[in-house]
């Protein structure tokens, strides 16, 4: 019986960790507006210059649960700073049809839909407006969150 346990116990996490790692952008449905900020390299001068807008709001993305990942060719990086190999940037670039190597930049609402797609740099007064047009985001400006 406690081999039993102990493979059930070891299937379940290995398999929660490959869940993950699969599906990057699954624990965060619900609990967080996710940006998504793909790229060729971190030296792309389009890259440097929307991490940089980003950067100087990091209050405003807090207030709205924004967490941004990064998406270049090789590799991406989660919200948390992790590494995550070229499988996940490709399962990405794929499930959200942006090329290998071209720049865009997503907003996935809470709800897991796709709310901005686009090719050039993201003003963030154009991010910030989209979202407090949501109804989630009014709900939680009405509520204090």
């Amino acid at each position: 019986m406690k081999i039993l346990l102990k493979l059930i116990f070891c299937f379940y996490f290995s398999h929660m960790a490959f869940a993950q790692q699969t599906q990057p952008l699954r624990f965060y449905h619900w609990k967080n507006r996710v940006l998504i900020v793909f790229s060729a390299t971190e030296q792309s001068d389009q890259y440097k210059q929307q991490i940089q807008l980003l950067e100087k709001q990091e209050e405003e993305l807090n207030d709205r649960d924004l967490v941004t990942f990064k998406v270049f060719k090789d590799h991406m990086i989660n919200p948390a700073g992790k590494s995550l190999g070229k499988e996940s940037a490709d399962e990405l670039r794929d499930k959200y049809k942006v090329k290998e190597g071209e720049f865009a930049i997503l907003l996935i609402g809470k709800d897991g839909t796709l709310k901005i797609k686009q090719e050039t740099l993201l003003p963030t007064d154009h991010l910030f407006a989209t979202i407090d047009s949501m109804p989630m985001r009014q709900q939680e400006m009405r509520n204090g969150n």
